[in-house]
């Protein structure tokens, strides 16, 4: 009977949880989990490597720590810089994963990038639960529309933008935490009258979360910069949005312990950077005045056209979803609005004459513009269908579980598309047999020059084909070092010229010219390398490498030549 008893408590339990909604709701929360990840994953089943430029230093760095067990000065065997001061957070995720599941950390930093790109959208929870007042369909619409709707965050695999995307893991964490600090109420505890003040005061402090935001905050500095400075753009808009609460001075006391305790974490790293290239650079940021501003950097950091990072229909709803919910006088919609606006100008301060443009691209903000736009819509779509949800739950959890199903049928076959090898891919299978060849046929002291090309303004040469992959693969020097080049500490002066000068002669006067040549052997290259996409990643130029042409020059022997990848001694 007692069994019986059980049983029948039991069904009655699940029953009510269904009926509820609650057992609904986690097992579509689990189900959207689950194919965020299975999307991700079998959008790079096929690729031999991460893609883009991005992607060779973080394999590198991450090589690095792993070869060092930690953190390390010194790039050799790899490249000649002699410093760290690249934002790190990733790198130690995936050195970490690549000791632990036994893969090489080129396949590592593949595969905990796309984890990253699912937990981006899994991060929003937070927000998307404090904005709609704990209504579960509003995460679960959020997470439909940043993994499956939008293009961003999936269409970061294709640049290897992952640095940026392990911060915006963290960044709405972040927030809410602040968020939540900035809404928390001093506790009155009695305490005994011998007590100090100072002990009073600092009983009555919420010094868990305290910490959680310090930890929070310093390890988002450690992960990305940029991102960080997305969380300050929130620390006037939570001010503002508190000032008028009665115990106002105690919320800023929290936040000032916080941001404090947080900065001694951070401390360490701090003072690597400080006097630092990155430094510099920053502080060349925000003292360089709007008028003065450079052509180049004015482009640079133009916004351009909106629908590349969102479609325009995208565009519409969002604006449209914001004058709804404020037509609602919903205060948190206006809080996450006055968030990004702060954002924006933070990386346009010329528009109100201040400087720093430059420091926060226009670019890392509207590509992380889903963030917003994932919340502030599903919300509003969960606010309209939330009348219907009162009459019948029931029915409501069943017709809502089928739209999400179609949803995710529908869009994920556009965000597998999304992934574009053939156009940002730098290696393929083709380099990578061209690189065992190297390892076993050339010196480990051979100097190879690859395809490259001037960006960022003519400031940095990038590589161009899977030529930039050789230092990882072989630990071979080449001609484009990893792109941080221009921002650590180099083996002399003038390192950066010295390198760029290169490829300007090359631009100025072709591959076959007699000068060149001198200069190829005086600075000690043994070899050309001609990439299966053969120069042409990410560059429509006329400078590149063609090995017939190479060839019939007399200054070039073919040494190594399958398919489309051509290796080219030089005499």
């Amino acid at each position: 009977q007692q069994l019986k008893g059980l049983k029948i408590s039991l069904i009655n339990y699940l029953r009510s949880q269904f009926y509820n909604g609650y057992l609904y709701m986690t097992f579509i929360i689990w189900g959207v989990m689950l194919a965020l990840l299975v999307i991700r994953f079998w959008a790079v089943r096929s690729l031999p490597l991460p893609m883009w430029g991005d992607s060779v230093h973080h394999t590198l760095i991450a090589q690095l720590l792993v070869d060092n067990h930690g953190l390390f000065d010194s790039w050799q065997p790899y490249a000649e810089l002699q410093s760290l001061t690249y934002h790190f957070g990733l790198h130690a995720n995936v050195a970490v994963f690549s000791m632990l599941s036994g893969l090489h950390i080129a396949r590592a930093t593949l595969l905990v990038g796309q984890f990253f790109n699912a937990f981006a959208v899994i991060s929003l929870s937070p927000i998307a639960w404090r904005i709609s007042n704990g209504n579960r369909w509003s995460t679960v619409a959020t997470w439909i529309l940043a993994g499956f709707v939008f293009s961003m965050p999936m269409h970061y695999t294709n640049w290897g933008r992952y640095t940026q995307l392990c911060g915006q893991i963290v960044l709405p964490v972040a927030f809410f935490m602040i968020w939540d600090l900035m809404e928390t109420s001093e506790r009155n505890e009695r305490v005994d009258q011998v007590t100090k003040k100072i002990m009073r005061i600092i009983k009555a402090r919420p010094w868990g979360k305290i910490f959680l935001v310090a930890i929070l905050s310093s390890g988002l500095a450690l992960i990305h910069y940029r991102v960080f400075i997305f969380l300050l753009g929130s620390i006037p808009v939570l001010l503002l949005f508190n000032l008028c609460r009665k115990n106002w001075k105690h919320q800023i006391v929290n936040l000032s312990l916080a941001g404090t305790i947080g900065f001694s974490f951070y401390l360490p790293w701090f003072l690597r950077l400080y006097g630092g290239r990155l430094f510099e650079g920053f502080l060349r940021s925000v003292t360089t005045s709007p008028s003065t501003l450079s052509s180049y950097t004015l482009e640079y950091n133009a916004i351009g056209d909106l629908s590349v990072y969102q479609p325009l229909p995208i565009w519409i709803l969002f604006i449209g979803s914001i004058g709804w919910m404020l037509w609602r006088r919903n205060k948190n919609i206006l809080l996450l609005s006055l968030w990004w606006i702060v954002i924006v100008l933070m990386a346009n301060p010329n528009w109100i004459r201040l400087p720093g443009t430059g420091l926060l691209s226009n670019f890392a903000v509207f590509i992380a513009i889903y963030i917003p736009a994932s919340l502030i819509i599903g919300l509003a779509i969960t606010s309209v269908f939330e009348p219907f949800r009162n009459r019948n739950s029931l029915i409501f959890n069943v017709l809502g579980t089928l739209v999400v199903c179609v949803a995710m049928v529908l869009t994920g076959r556009d965000r597998l598309q999304d992934i574009n090898p053939e156009f940002h891919a730098l290696a393929t299978n083709q380099d990578i047999r061209a690189m065992q060849w190297i390892s076993k046929n050339t010196s480990p002291e051979a100097r190879f020059l690859v395809n490259s090309f001037f960006a960022y303004g003519g400031s940095t040469i990038v590589g161009s084909d899977g030529g930039w992959w050789i230092p990882w693969f072989t630990k071979r020097k080449i001609s484009v070092p990893p792109m941080p080049y221009v921002s650590e500490k180099v083996p002399f002066s003038g390192y950066v010229q010295y390198t760029n000068s290169l490829r300007q002669m090359i631009e100025e006067k072709g591959y076959i010219h007699p000068d060149v040549i001198a200069e190829l052997k005086s600075r000690g290259y043994q070899y050309a390398y001609i990439g299966a996409k053969q120069g042409r990643v990410n560059y429509n130029g006329p400078v590149v490498m063609e090995a017939k042409q190479m060839i019939a020059s007399g200054f070039y022997v073919p040494v190594y030549h399958k398919g489309d990848v051509w290796i080219l001694e030089i005499k």
